[in-house]
Order: C-alpha cells, then sequence, then structure tokens
C-alpha cells in the first residue's frame, strides 16, 4: 500500500512539475527519445511523455520548434530566390522592349506587365525589338511578330502610338522567348542561332517559324523548358 502511494504522489509530482513549465503530459502513453520530434503536431493526446522530465520533454518540443523555424526560413529564401528571378527575367523582356525609357514605365511584376499589355505596347518597343536581332533577318522577325515590314517602317514614325492588346502580346512573348534562350543558351547569338535552326525536339521545325500562333508559341517555349533541364526528347 505504502509504495503504491508514493508512485501516486511521484506521478502527480511529474504532472505538476510539466504543468509548471506550461506544458501538458499524458502518463499513458509512450516514451519519445529526448531531442526526437514528435512524427505529429504537439498536442496533449500526440505528445508520447511517458517517463520523461520537464527538462526532457522540453528539450523534445525546442527541437520539434527548431525544426519548423528551419523549414519556414528556407521556403522563405526560396520564395525570395524565386521572386528575384522573375523580376530579372521582366528586366531583361523589359529591355528588348526598350526599357522605362519607350515602356514609360518599370516592370517589376507579372501585374506590371499585364497592365502594360492592357494598354498597349507603344510601337517604339516593336521597332526596340526588331533593331536588336542580330542573326534572324528582319523579314523572319516580322513574320514571327505578324507585322508587314512596311507596318514596322511605319511604327518608326509613330513609336508613342499604341498597338492593340493582341499585338502586343505577341510582341511581348517574342522578346521573352528571346530573353529565355538567351539565358539558357548563354548569349543572344546563340539564342537567336538557335530559334532559327531546324530542332530535333520540334519535328525539323525552326522555333522562330512556330512563333506565329499560340500552339507553335507553346511547343517552343515547352522544348526550350527541356533544353534548361537537359532534356532533349
Amino acid at each position: 500500500m505504502a509504495e503504491r502511494q508514493h508512485t501516486a504522489e511521484k506521478a502527480t509530482r511529474r504532472s505538476k512539475s510539466v504543468k509548471r513549465a506550461g506544458l501538458v503530459a499524458d502518463p499513458i502513453l509512450a516514451r519519445l527519445a529526448p531531442g526526437e520530434p514528435p512524427p505529429k503536431p504537439i498536442t496533449p493526446m500526440s505528445i508520447k511523455v511517458e517517463g520523461l522530465t520537464p527538462d526532457e520533454y522540453i528539450a523534445c518540443v525546442e527541437g520539434f520548434r527548431t525544426d519548423q523555424e528551419r523549414r519556414t526560413q528556407e521556403v522563405a529564401a526560396l520564395e525570395s530566390s524565386l521572386q528575384e528571378g522573375e523580376s530579372s527575367s521582366l528586366q531583361e523582356i523589359s529591355d528588348l522592349l526598350g526599357g522605362h525609357r519607350i515602356l514609360g514605365s518599370q516592370i517589376k511584376t507579372e501585374l506590371d506587365a499585364h497592365a502594360l499589355l492592357h494598354r498597349g505596347l507603344p510601337r517604339g518597343a516593336v521597332t526596340s525589338l526588331v533593331e536588336k536581332f542580330r542573326v534572324i533577318p528582319v523579314s523572319e522577325v516580322s513574320e514571327a511578330l505578324g507585322i508587314s515590314l512596311r507596318t514596322l517602317q511605319r511604327h518608326k514614325s509613330a513609336p508613342v502610338a499604341l498597338l492593340g492588346v493582341q499585338q502586343s502580346g505577341r510582341a511581348w512573348k517574342f522578346a521573352e522567348i528571346l530573353a529565355k534562350a538567351t539565358r539558357v543558351l548563354g548569349s543572344q547569338e546563340e539564342a537567336e542561332q538557335w530559334l532559327k535552326r531546324p530542332a530535333i525536339g520540334l519535328d525539323q521545325q525552326r522555333p522562330v517559324d512556330l512563333l506565329t500562333t499560340p500552339a507553335g508559341v507553346k511547343l517552343v517555349e515547352d522544348y526550350l523548358g527541356r533544353l534548361e533541364y537537359d532534356v532533349y526528347t
């Protein structure tokens, strides 16, 4: 009887100690090794603390919290990296289209790009893009853009006039593909050479010839994505 009473008093003292530490202990659950994080979020019924001292229990909880904080920091770092990559890509596209001087605004987010294209690109942006090509002939650039050579010439005399939404989107997409190909292949010259060469992954068609339709643009983007990750088939 005395031994049973002593055991009960010991359990009561342990429970009170844990409660003073701001924790909840369930004596019917099995023991966790010190520092071992629980397999589920910490709750009164999920923490296994049989035989743990308050200090050991606190160590378990703190170890789990430290791991969660580390994971949170890793996710935040990844999100920051993705945002920086997006910003860099938008800057490259903007530069091909004449930058702030021609576009009249800074393009920092996809929403900025949407607003710009919804309003319409200045004709001078297309002129800027065309003039940056060194390998692909102007005639092929104009065909990919869906703009005749005569119209391209007229754009030079009215650089601030705005294009329609569809034409703006087409010019933006061409600049986006050129910018990405430049990053993947290392230089704009290599990117242009790639655009004008028949590609195995595109059934021997030239990427630049596929940019005349949305379906063709998607094929080129997908193939370029495979090149980026060294997947050629």
